[in-house]
């Protein structure tokens, strides 16, 4: 485990944890990921899971962190508490956690995109810096 609470990349053992089976509900939602990173790849549509509104039996979310693992990019923002964000070990699928100043998680969900939302600048917000750094160098 690392600061953040994520464990870190799965190495050989993730083939078989992909074999185990906790319940119905699980393998659907590995299903729903399987199908948002073929909709994200035929057409660039971008989707997120709740996490947090999923009923997970005990042990499934610690074995969804298993079967997923972790990839090669992880960011890390502070927006009034902590926000981590990693890469899967399958490209395009976003592990995100916000959470409170005291640590505790506010929201957690899985997003399929090239770069999670909350990542990109928004143009509005660059334009407005664009002009404060040139404001700096008069």
């Amino acid at each position: 485990m690392n600061d953040a609470g994520f464990p870190g990349r799965v190495g050989a053992d993730a083939d078989t944890a992909e074999e185990q089976t906790i319940g119905g509900g699980f393998a659907a939602l590995l299903a729903e990921l399987a199908h948002l990173l073929e909709r994200f790849s035929d057409s660039g549509e971008r989707g997120a899971i709740d996490l947090r509104s999923l009923p997970m039996a005990p042990g499934e979310y610690d074995h969804l962190h298993e079967i997923l693992g972790r990839g090669e990019v992880t960011v890390t923002l502070d927006l009034g508490g902590p926000t981590t964000i990693y890469e899967t070990d399958f490209h395009g699928l976003w592990w995100v956690r916000h959470c409170t100043p005291d640590g505790e998680t506010a929201a957690e969900y899985l997003e399929v995109s090239a770069v999670p939302d909350i990542v990109l600048a928004d143009a509005a917000d660059a334009r407005r810096d664009a002009r404060r750094l040139r404001a700096r160098i008069s």
